[in-house]
């Protein structure tokens, strides 16, 4: 009997397998295919990065024909950096968001030999310890002026993470030390006293770039962070404002809004029970590492309520662990709180240093409508890099050997702004940043590294009247999360909730109502979800044309022959 069923598919595969293997045998009908598969890919993949800044960026003093003039940093960008205004063509089988970051977290468990760091031990203030992994090793002669570029892992990594090691060699090769940072209890760093890695903690940065100010005080530092060190980073810049060490910074698959971007998360199905399981999975095993450290203090005086061990090991998602560990370890009164506190998003008009931000609006974990569009529009120093496809921290282009494609264009603004700045004489480079004449004063600070709270509320005022986008699609910031076209997600866990501004059925549309003002606005031709539609359009029509052309083409044969 299975013989039977094999034969009879055999039968039914026939017609499929002549066709193909007439297809095989005929080098136009392979041409002709491998046109339309390359058609397709540059039809529906390319992905230019939109660049966003204030009108009047910072002028930046250079050296050109042997005389000093002023250029703006968004000119200087747009001259020294010819990626940013390329496409960016994702790897094919890689074609969202999802798979880029699939790809990231596959190759990151991948043994990988070609870090060559000299690890140095620094002890904190409080007693704790980070590590600082140099390259290239000691023993390499470098003039005491080389730039250093000091890298920020993301959450529960370090100095080993692959795009950290993807970037490493571009910096080597242009010249650049690097110190990659190992915060505590990650990469190999023991914990030494109740604290955790966090991402709202920035005195540790702040003592790091202050250490190795000191050690090398005559190289330019450079700051760039990445996912979660990216925010770390961001926020760091901001708090010290004018009085930042950094020469720039440059922040990769920001989250930038811890608050928003975990509502967003939340708000799929694979995003809750994928991602934010993982990444729990990821901060409990760190955890589990030291927890004699946190059982020896369980009432810590710094800490806002009991560690408990055993519901620490059980908690399912990021905001269980945050409450349960990260928000009481660091004297938060509710997680909501370090949330809003811990978010870079509300430091981005403090920033004083040229910045480049670049992200991608299919990140599924540093989501879109977290990227502080307005507050960009309103700082000069900073420049707004987004692409419309690269997933987190993935940005996989090439088709038999995946690469990252980031690395290229954060060399190419941190070459543009370092060799800007030291090709000026010693007694110039102090003057190397002017700021425009109307620039705006820092906001209001409790403190020296607290910016003011404003708790979420269901609705929040406007921004402005202007409208800003990315790519064609609305960007919520921190003061304007709340679009009045869009659904705001709610998340179901049960140590972190938000309100729903949907609770009421009061003004809601009818489904038919609601289909078709989404077909409107797809064809409306501005958003990015209408230039897919038109895209997948013309791709449709191809291919009738080329199935019709190719049955004719096939009848001719089969005349001829007859």
């Amino acid at each position: 009997m299975l013989s039977n069923a094999t034969l009879t598919l055999a039968q039914q595969l026939q017609p499929g397998l002549s066709a193909l293997s007439s297809v095989r045998s005929d080098p136009l009908m392979l041409a002709c295919l491998a046109v339309v598969l390359t058609a397709l890919y540059l039809l529906a993949m390319p992905s230019t990065p939109r660049i966003t800044h204030a009108r009047d960026t910072v002028q930046l003093l250079v050296t050109q024909r042997d005389k000093h003039t002023r250029v703006s940093l968004a000119a200087l960008v747009k001259s020294q950096c010819p990626s940013l205004k390329r496409p960016f063509y994702p790897t094919p089988l890689l074609f969202n968001g999802h798979m880029q970051t699939f790809w990231a977290a596959a190759i990151s468990k991948m043994p990988d030999l070609r870090a060559d760091y000299d690890r140095e031990m620094l002890d904190l203030p409080d007693g704790g310890l980070v590590a600082i992994d140099w390259a290239p090793r000691f023993h390499t002669e470098l003039p005491s002026n080389s730039p250093i570029i000091i890298m920020l892992h993301g959450l529960a990594g370090g100095s080993r993470e692959t795009y950290v090691l993807d970037f490493v060699p571009h910096a080597l090769k242009h010249g650049y030390r690097v110190a990659a940072l190992n915060f505590r209890g990650c990469g190999g760093v023991e914990i030494q006293t109740p604290q955790l890695y966090s991402g709202s903690f920035t005195d540790d940065v702040r003592h790091i770039v202050k250490y190795i100010h000191q050690q090398n005080p005559l190289a330019p530092l450079v700051g760039v962070g990445f996912s979660l060190g990216a925010n770390i980073l961001m926020k760091y810049v901001g708090e010290e404002g004018k009085n930042c060490l950094l020469t720039t910074a440059v922040s990769v698959g920001n989250p930038f809004d811890l608050h928003i971007g975990l509502a967003f998360l939340h708000s799929t199905w694979i995003g809750k029970e994928l991602y934010s399981k993982v990444m729990t999975q990821s901060l409990i095993q760190i955890y589990k590492k030291h927890q004699n450290r946190f059982e020896k203090s369980p009432n810590h005086p710094t800490h806002t309520g009991p560690i408990q061990t055993s519901k620490i090991l059980n908690a399912k998602y990021l905001p269980d662990f945050d409450e349960l560990a990260t928000r009481r370890v660091f004297g938060f009164r509710s997680v909501s709180e370090y949330y809003r506190m811990g978010s870079s998003a509300q430091y981005i008009p403090d920033v004083a240093i040229p910045t480049l931000l670049l992200s991608d609006l299919d990140d599924p974990i540093a989501v879109r409508e977290a990227i502080p569009v307005a507050d960009v529009l309103q700082n000069p120093n900073i420049i707004l890099a987004v692409t419309q496809r690269g997933g987190h921290l993935g940005w996989f282009e090439g088709i038999f050997a995946p690469k990252r494609w980031f690395p290229t264009p954060v060399i190419e603004y941190v070459n543009a702004v370092v060799q800007a700045r030291q090709a000026l004489p010693d007694h110039l480079q102090h003057k190397f940043v002017q700021q425009p004449h109307e620039a705006k004063k820092m906001h209001v600070h409790y403190g020296q590294t607290h910016n003011v709270l404003f708790p979420v509320h269901s609705k929040q005022p406007s921004h402005s009247k202007e409208s800003h986008s990315i790519g064609g699609v609305d960007v919520g910031t921190m003061t304007d999360s709340s679009n009045a076209e869009a659904k705001k997600p709610v998340l179901k866990s049960s140590t972190f909730q938000t309100t729903d501004i949907h609770g009421s059925s009061v003004g809601k549309q009818s489904a038919f109502a609601r289909i078709f003002k989404y077909l409107t606005f797809l064809s409306s031709g501005q958003s990015l979800e209408a230039q897919m539609l038109g895209r997948f359009v013309a791709l449709v029509l191809t291919g009738c044309a080329l199935l019709l052309s190719t049955k004719k083409y096939w009848a001719n044969r089969k005349a001829i022959s007859a």
